[in-house]
């Protein structure tokens, strides 16, 4: 094209000027909840294939120009920006895309270790409330069960509180965890307790015993075991425990007033009684009244003589059937005695004498007895025959 100006003619050049569409939003797809201190992977699309992308953090760097971008490993929620960028470098408006982080759970702890009596049931389980790094978290429970402390299954009952109460009795050793949960990150385990079952210790085996009213009398525990103590109560079940002079229970001293029947358990170190009491029964004889005096007819007898029949008086009460003892000494009243006859005729001839002789009777009726009086009896030498000396041999009508 040529221009004119006073005589002169200028001609000027054409320019051409190519303006590029900017590129549109793009779309991004990617998981975009993730566990704490974990990474995702974002995929930017555009419906220009031949299209770039930048990303960009909230404070607006650069942070990749990767397609699919993978973040880093994140412990906090983060928005991201994607712009798509094409060969004339042209950036189009960007697409926000929010990764929100799960806090990461702590604090899951339960207790304590439990030691129980076989049959018995164990304690509500507590465990701690969890806290979360990074935030608020919905979390969810589950308590489980064990037989061998390696192999778990769900708890039977309630299992999802922050508290269990394990349901019925036990009767062997069972493990217990609780699993903390905050959908869809890993779960978080607790530590794992133990309910130790201690078996029930065997009941004593005591032997029954027969005293005389108001005599003291002494139980003792057969073959007691050094690892176990016993405890006497008035009861097969309930009632009350009986006070022992003796710490371990296997004796247990009482007077015996009544026919009466008491019950002993064994307790082993954890507490854990006998399953079943062991009754032990006190028959007692009533008290015998009287025949505690023997008598003589007389007091001395010539040596080689009898005294005669020894009688003692007849006594009552004991079990109604009485055995009569005689005892005699040769040495004095108070020792030397020997056995001299054992029956149920409350009289004693002793025969002759040839000695001072002492004697006394014991009468036994059940559990009871009941000693004489002694009686001293003397015996006398027989004086010796005289000798006659003298003309023994005279005529008739004479004299010696």
């Amino acid at each position: 094209m040529a221009t004119s100006h006073e005589g002169c003619s200028v001609t000027s050049k054409e320019i051409l000027i190519v303006v590029n569409p900017v590129p549109g939003i793009p779309s991004v797809t990617g998981v975009q909840t993730i566990c704490y201190n974990t990474t995702t992977t974002l995929t930017a699309t555009s419906t220009d294939n031949t299209v770039n992308f930048n990303w960009y953090n909230e404070a607006g760097e650069a942070v990749s120009t990767e397609n699919p971008f993978q973040t880093p490993a994140l412990t906090s929620n983060i928005t991201y920006t994607v712009k798509a960028v094409n060969a004339a470098g042209c950036e189009g408006p960007g697409q926000e895309v929010t990764v929100t982080v799960i806090p990461a759970l702590d604090n899951n702890s339960i207790s304590t270790d439990q030691i129980i009596c076989s049959g018995s049931t164990a304690a509500v389980l507590t465990g701690t409330k969890p806290t979360s790094t990074g935030g608020e978290v919905a979390y969810r429970y589950l308590w489980q069960i064990s037989q061998d402390g390696n192999i778990f299954t769900d708890a039977p009952g309630v299992n999802n509180n922050q508290d269990y109460t394990p349901l019925g009795s036990f009767s062997d050793n069972t493990w217990f965890r609780r699993m903390i949960y905050a959908d869809p990150c890993q779960e978080l385990v607790s530590n794992t307790i133990k309910i130790e079952v201690s078996p029930l210790p065997e009941a004593p085996s005591v032997s029954d015993a027969s005293v005389c009213y108001g005599s003291d009398v002494t139980l003792q525990v057969s073959s007691p075991d050094n690892n176990l103590k016993y405890q006497w109560y008035d009861a097969p079940s309930g009632g009350n425990l009986l006070a022992n002079s003796d710490p371990t229970g296997v004796s247990f001293a009482t007077t015996a007033f009544t026919s009466s029947t008491f019950y002993v358990e064994s307790v082993n170190a954890h507490g854990c009684s006998s399953s079943a009491r062991t009754p032990v029964s006190i028959t007692v004889t009533p008290a015998l009244i009287g025949g505690d005096i023997i008598s003589s007819l007389v007091a001395e007898v010539c040596s080689g003589s009898s005294p005669g029949e020894l009688s003692g008086a007849a006594p009552t009460g004991g079990d109604g059937t009485y055995t009569y003892v005689w005892f005699g000494s040769i040495v004095n009243a108070s020792e030397g005695f020997n056995e001299l006859q054992r029956s149920t005729d409350p009289n004693y001839n002793p025969g002759n004498l040839t000695q001072r002789s002492w004697f006394k009777r014991v009468v036994i009726s059940g559990e009871c007895t009941v000693e004489s009086n002694i009686i001293e009896i003397g015996a006398n030498p027989i004086p010796v025959a005289p000798v006659v000396t003298g003309n023994q041999s005279i005529c008739h009508g004479t004299s010696t």
